[in-house]
């Protein structure tokens, strides 16, 4: 935070050195200090896009197969909003509809970085652990493999965990 202008002796606002003189003069004129979130420019706004973003693929990635299953009859797939995908399908809505709130409103709170970080680590948690699973389930009469929607989910958790430490160390 960085006061943008400062009450000096006789009623008249001044700049201090460097920072321009922006505002509501109406708060000055009423002796009160006005302080100003530092934006942190357009980099700052892509990675809030970018979050959104993340948590919309781990959304639309609840909904795809998280697995194929294969036998001498035929095969099947079994979508992730039928098991934990609904975990992942909620956290990833949260985390993209916190990180557009950022966005519109040009910052990030600590709650919002809080909500991002857990969210995604719920979803990496999820993903990480039905890959490991869905990975190990095949024997000699059927096959299983990791669906489309799953590895999705997972790095999609993954870079929301990354995303939210990002956001802790970029503290303004």
């Amino acid at each position: 935070m960085v006061v943008d202008r400062l009450r000096v002796a006789g009623g008249r606002s001044a700049s201090p050195a460097g920072v321009p003189a922006v505002g509501n003069d109406s708060a000055y004129d009423a002796g009160q200090p006005v302080l100003r979130h530092h934006a942190d420019g357009l980099f700052g706004r892509r990675v809030r896009a970018g979050h959104h973003a993340v948590g919309g693929v781990a959304a639309i990635g609840s909904m795809l197969p998280w697995a194929t299953v294969s036998t001498g009859f035929g095969a099947f797939s079994k979508p992730g909003t039928d098991g934990d995908g609904m975990f992942t399908l909620l956290a990833g809505v949260g985390a993209a509809g916190v990180a557009i709130a950022a966005l519109v409103s040009g910052r990030i709170l600590t709650w919002q970085r809080w909500v991002i970080a857990v969210c995604g680590a719920v979803i990496a948690l999820v993903g990480v652990n039905d890959v490991v699973n869905v990975a190990g389930s095949s024997n000699d009469f059927i096959q299983i493999s990791v669906g489309m929607g799953l590895w999705l989910v997972m790095l999609a958790g993954i870079g929301l965990v990354v995303a939210g430490v990002q956001l802790f160390r970029n503290r303004s």
